[in-house]
């Protein structure tokens, strides 16, 4: 079980995501979103992590990704796009 699933499984994301604000690449981004959510329909990659950055330049000051910051509204804003779009944007490379 990787660290992160091991403090969610612990019930301590809470307290994860309000006391750290953890820097990363996109690469880590994706990783981390996507253990988190094992799901194949939820899936991110870094393509369609690049679009959800270009509608929503204001989340970003720097170009680091925050799992902490970013993994609910990017949840959302997945949530809310037509899943033939994202699948495009899946299969870019």
């Amino acid at each position: 079980m990787t660290e992160l699933k091991q403090k969610l499984s612990q019930n301590l994301c809470y307290n994860v995501y309000m006391e750290t604000q953890t820097l990363s690449s996109v690469d880590t981004f994706v990783n981390d979103y996507n253990q988190l959510f094992n799901v194949p329909s939820i899936k991110a990659s870094c393509a369609i992590c690049n679009q959800y950055k270009n509608e929503h330049p204001n989340e970003f000051k720097t170009s680091d990704w925050s799992i902490d910051k970013h993994r609910k509204r990017f949840m959302d804003w997945m949530s809310g796009q037509r899943p033939e779009a994202l699948e495009i944007l899946r299969n870019l490379k």
